[in-house]
């Protein structure tokens, strides 16, 4: 999702600084541009990362765990769950991931960039 913070660079790849708006992230690559860094800054807008429960593949290795120990006839255990059924476990599952996550500090520090755009160092 985006944030609709902004970040700069001056390679286009390595991006820095998370600012509320463009220009404040086109002012801080001004300030800090040198002169081996050539006459192009990048600014973009800051994504963040998307993490999910992969429900499929959960549901997957739940069939295989339970064929490895009971055989043949696991054979059609969670083979049927309903799309109700599957998008609340998988709402669940995400929202304890987050809680998770957020309450032991493993939330990402980093994200990605999109609408990249370029400017001159002048």
């Amino acid at each position: 999702m985006n944030t609709g913070k902004w970040c700069y660079s001056f390679n286009g790849e390595n991006f820095e600084g998370v600012f509320d708006y463009k220009e404040g992230a086109i002012n801080e690559a001004k300030c800090n541009i040198s002169e081996d860094d050539g006459s192009v800054i990048y600014i973009g807008q800051v994504k963040d990362i998307s993490f999910g429960v992969p429900i499929d593949w959960l549901l997957d290795q739940l069939r295989e765990e339970a064929y490895e120990q009971a055989g043949e006839v696991s054979q059609d255990f969670m083979m049927y769950v309903n799309k109700e059924h599957r998008y609340e476990l998988e709402n669940q599952l995400n929202n304890v991931l987050h809680d998770w996550m957020k309450k032991y500090n493993y939330e990402p520090n980093f994200w990605t960039v999109e609408n990249i755009e370029e400017f001159n160092r002048r």
